[in-house]
């Protein structure tokens, strides 16, 4: 009731001042604790009188109960403190320079950037030291130690928060990024980025899908090194770690994100394992009989893994609403002239796509007879009003 009271009041009303002033800072109104009601103070206080003098009013009163053991009210006075550092100091990365302690005591009493800085770091620690959970805090807090090159301090405070953070998203996206950004790719960094897109499939790419591609990617060339080097086959790492990025893009996939390059790189990864280690996709689409019914809408096709199985698959990935007949080796004739236009439709360059894979495919179909071809050719009707597009990308992919 007293909330809804005050709601009615313009922010300038004196009695809604005089309410906070007899309630919030008497010992005896037995409503200190409360935390909507100072909650209600520090918008009000906000709203009536700005930022900074919203903080000189809460100043006063961080070493007092109710105020001090409430780690919401002290966030938001970090949170003020902060803002008000920002503008002073003009940018986000403010370096705090290292002086002697004589010189740190003169130029906090002047409110400076440095004044602002100080009492946002100590009113967002005790918050968090309070209630780890508040990620609005947390997030805060980070930036002010990473701008003050608190590496080691800002990690350390994201892994307590991570490991009391419940698969909280915003928690796991500090953490991963702290790691991505100062520590590389290492073993703890790729537990958390894992553990973060299987929270958030489609988040930001830029978080953890890349990151993560790029370190498969630099594992599968390691291997391919090596085993030139030493002779030993170690194609079933390469598989793997195509595996794991493909799972990953399968994730993506399944919530909706069907951008040109997630489709390219799955493709990609397709054609990589099926020229390596074909059965290795098995237990990829066989885990996900729901695949063609959800990205291959316009024809029913046969969930076993097989090599058709397989060219239907690649299929949903690149056209999701496709209705083109793939059969067979015919591939290499009809469907990789429209899988290249399929590319330059969606924006891509056909030279991102591996075809070299299927050059031995393409030569052993042209040798096929006429009557073949002609036959060939009254089954694939669907495929007519596109073999001039076909012929031509099929032109350059001779030249290759």
């Amino acid at each position: 009731p007293i909330l809804a009271v005050l709601m009615h009041l313009p922010p300038q009303d004196e009695n809604r001042a005089n309410f906070f002033n007899r309630v919030l800072f008497s010992h005896h109104s037995g409503l200190q604790q409360n935390e909507n009601l100072l909650l209600e103070f520090v918008f009000y206080t906000l709203d009536s009188k700005g930022v900074d003098e919203a903080l000189n009013t809460f100043e006063v009163h961080l070493t007092t109960p109710p105020y001090s053991e409430n780690p919401v009210f002290l966030g938001y006075v970090g949170l003020m403190a902060y803002a008000l550092w920002q503008r002073r100091s003009g940018r986000l990365n403010n370096e705090i320079d290292s002086t002697s302690e004589e010189e740190n005591r003169m130029e906090v009493c002047s409110y400076t950037p440095k004044y602002y800085y100080s009492i946002a770091c100590q009113s967002l620690e005790t918050s968090l030291e309070l209630d780890i959970n508040n990620d609005l805090f947390l997030d805060t807090y980070i930036k002010l130690l990473v701008a003050n090159d608190e590496i080691d301090k800002a990690i350390s405070m994201a892994k307590k928060a991570f490991e009391n953070s419940d698969n909280r998203l915003t928690t796991h996206r500090i953490l991963v990024t702290l790691l991505y950004t100062y520590q590389g790719t290492d073993r703890e960094w790729l537990s958390v980025a894992k553990s973060y897109h299987q929270l958030d499939p489609v988040g930001c790419p830029e978080i953890a899908l890349l990151p993560l591609i790029e370190h498969y990617d630099a594992d599968i060339k390691r291997y391919d090194v090596a085993s030139k080097h030493t002779g030993k086959i170690v194609s079933h790492k390469i598989v793997k770690a195509h595996k794991a990025v493909l799972k990953m893009l399968f994730a993506r996939i399944e919530h909706g994100d069907v951008r040109w390059e997630i489709l390219k790189e799955t493709v990609k990864r397709i054609l990589h394992i099926d020229t390596l280690s074909p059965t290795s996709l098995h237990s990829l689409f066989s885990s996900r009989p729901y695949l063609p019914g959800l990205l291959f809408k316009h024809r029913q096709t046969d969930t076993s893994v097989s090599r058709q199985g397989l060219f239907d698959v690649i299929g949903q990935y690149v056209e999701p609403f496709g209705h083109y007949v793939v059969k067979d080796e015919e591939l290499t004739l009809n469907y990789i002239s429209k899988l290249k236009e399929v590319v330059v439709n969606k924006g891509g360059d056909v030279d991102d796509i591996p075809w070299e894979e299927y050059k031995l495919r393409k030569k052993r179909k042209s040798k096929q007879s006429n009557s073949d071809s002609e036959s060939e050719g009254e089954s694939d009707a669907s495929y007519s009003n596109n073999d001039d597009d076909g012929s031509m990308y099929g032109a350059e992919y001779e030249s290759e």
